[in-house]
Order: C-alpha cells, then sequence, then structure tokens
C-alpha cells in the first residue's frame, strides 16, 4: 500500500489468499483507494471491501478465478475499466451506490453468468444495459413471466428514474399493478 494525501491506496495483495479483506484503516489512516490490477490474478474466494473506499481502479479484479460473489459497498463513487475481465467464477456483483461513475467498459469480459444487482436510474443499470450485462433491480418489486416482465413497485427515493429495458434476460413490457 501507500499513503498520499491522508489517505491509503491498496496497491497490491497476496494473490494466494483465500480470503482478503482490507481493513478501513491503516495505522489511523482511512483506506480510500484501490489502484490499478491490485487483486490482478487473485485466487480468493472471497473479497471484502471497506466502506472508506471511494475509487476502484482499471482492472482492480482482472483475472480473479475463484471469487463467485462481490458486493461494492455505497462508499464508491468511481470503478475503472475492465474491473472484473476475465473473472470466470464470478456470478454476481452487488453495487449499492446510486451516486456512481464507471467507465463503459467496466463489465467488459464477463461471462454470460454474470449478473449486476444495483438500484434502478443507477450509472451501473445504465452500463449494465450498454454492454449487454444482465441486470438486476434492487430497489423494485417486479414480477417475471416466461417471457417478459412487469415492475410492481419502486421502492427508492429517486424523483426521476430509468425503467430498464430488460430484468433477468427479459423484457420490461409492463409498469404498475
Amino acid at each position: 500500500y501507500s499513503v498520499k494525501d491522508g489517505y491509503v491506496i491498496i496497491t497490491d495483495c497476496d494473490v494466494t489468499a483465500e480470503k482478503i479483506v482490507i481493513p478501513s484503516e491503516i495505522e489511523g489512516v482511512p483506506v480510500s483507494e484501490i489502484t490499478s490490477q491490485a487483486f490482478s490474478g487473485a485466487k480468493a474466494t472471497e473479497i471484502i471491501i471497506p466502506e472508506t473506499v471511494s475509487k476502484i481502479g482499471v482492472q482492480v479484479f482482472k483475472d480473479c478465478s475463484g471469487i463467485t460473489s462481490l458486493v461494492i459497498p455505497k462508499s464508491v463513487k468511481y470503478i475503472g475499466d475492465n474491473c472484473f475481465e476475465n473473472c470466470t467464477a464470478l456470478e454476481k456483483v452487488e453495487i449499492l451506490s446510486t451516486d456512481i461513475s464507471m467507465s463503459g467498459y467496466a463489465f467488459e469480459g464477463c461471462t454470460d453468468k454474470f449478473t449486476v444487482y444495483a438500484p434502478i436510474g443507477s450509472a451501473t443499470q445504465i452500463t449494465a444495459n450498454q454492454s449487454g450485462t444482465a441486470y438486476i433491480p434492487t430497489d423494485c418489486e417486479y414480477e417475471v413471466s416466461e417471457e417478459t416482465v412487469k415492475i410492481v413497485k419502486y421502492n427508492g427515493s429517486l424523483a426521476n428514474i430509468t425503467i430498464p429495458s430488460y430484468i433477468e434476460g427479459k423484457d420490461v413490457t409492463v409498469i404498475g399493478a
């Protein structure tokens, strides 16, 4: 790791570790960033990111072959290009923030079994839809039929939202009860 302007930047990890837990602070200094390729090639099956992290760089999780799911905390405001590239076992990423900036290529290289979970109207939803990544909203109730999806209720707090074109790979065709 390195320290810059009063915060810690995670620069690498033990790629052989089964579990990676990023501390919220190191020597009293908050961990705020995970730099590009910091976990690239890690074999971990679990990675835990604290609420102090606000930036996840380019290809941070590239080639992480053991992880199947990941939660990105609400504090994260930026996710870089190809962040999840070649994560062959990764099936689920839950991104909790609605106020996030991410590259249009954040999900590039993910497998067909990969799904991102995020609030409706977030940049995550837009990026997922643009890249053809499976997307499931975390702040609405919906019903799935054989061919379509009906959004029944929105539980979020945004005044304006973008309705997803599809959920769980099916077209959204009805809004309301």
